[in-house]
């Protein structure tokens, strides 16, 4: 019994040199893949959301350079000139409202406006005329001599998710005269965010520069979800906020997440 008992004891003990080793190996192994599983969705986070910033950021050049060239169209730099003079507000209304109708579905209107803020006549005619718009941001930022990125907002004519760009309207010597403005629809940031996807739940979303929802692929939370009053996303909506480009982990609605973020510089946006 005794000489069973010692055998056992060092069948046993063998045993154990042997397994214990591996369970220690494989415990670490699992640890170092988990890490390893989460150094990769953290890379492939912060890529994915580099990628759509400057997918958004090439939209926003574009827009801006079109809003300048409008800017410089000599019917709409003749009506700003003599707002008073009805033919040249026509042929203006006219010229904007055929660049409306060449864009598809893209612009809801293209209007001018003298450096007061007041809407001289656009896309649409004079319905809007003496409109005061002087206290919009892209209108201030283009008396001011800058192509100017407006604020996302919902459309109160449409209900559409747009967005507006200001571009100062030069006179012949060089001095601002006026400001053309372009109202267009942002529903493709979210139709491209939605088609974007990481893993088998992961999604993108963009945030303005206060951290508001400005697409998502649940079109609920856009102009809603303000990521500063959200617990467990008020550390990411900060740095978000504050330009930087990085990953970190956060939680919406109770669920653990990882974010990898990267801004989108002339608007002010950052996407996640």
């Amino acid at each position: 019994m005794k000489k069973k008992s010692l055998r056992f004891k060092m069948i046993t003990g063998g045993v154990l040199a042997v397994v214990v080793p591996l369970l220690i190996v494989g415990v670490f192994s699992i640890y170092r893949a988990s890490d390893a599983l989460e150094e990769l969705a953290q890379s492939r986070s912060q890529e994915v959301a580099r990628g759509l910033a400057a997918m958004a950021n090439l939209a926003v050049q574009e827009e801006m350079k079109i809003a300048a060239q409008i800017a410089r169209n000599s019917a709409v730099i003749a009506a700003v000139a003599n707002p008073a003079d009805e033919a040249a507000v026509t042929k203006a209304a006219d010229e904007l409202k055929g660049l409306v109708e060449k864009s598809g579905s893209d612009y809801e209107i293209i209007f001018v406006a003298g450096v007061d803020g007041k809407v001289i006549t656009g896309s649409r005619g004079n319905v809007n005329a003496g409109l005061d718009l002087s206290g919009r941001d892209y209108v201030r930022g283009a008396v001011e001599g800058k192509v100017s990125v407006g604020s996302v907002n919902q459309s109160k004519a449409t209900g559409n998710i747009v967005m507006t760009f200001g571009a100062p309207i030069h006179s012949a010597s060089g001095q601002v005269i006026g400001v053309v403005g372009i109202t267009m629809g942002v529903n493709f940031l979210s139709e491209k965010v939605a088609a974007t996807k990481l893993g088998q739940t992961g999604y993108g979303f963009i945030n303005n520069k206060t951290g508001l929802c400005i697409a998502h692929p649940n079109k609920d939370l856009i102009l809603k979800a303000d990521a500063t009053k959200i617990d467990g996303m008020k550390e990411l909506a900060a740095r978000m906020i504050a330009g930087e480009t990085g990953t970190m982990p956060y939680v919406f609605k109770g669920v653990k997440k990882i974010a990898g973020f990267a801004p989108v510089p002339l608007s002010g946006w950052s996407v996640c």
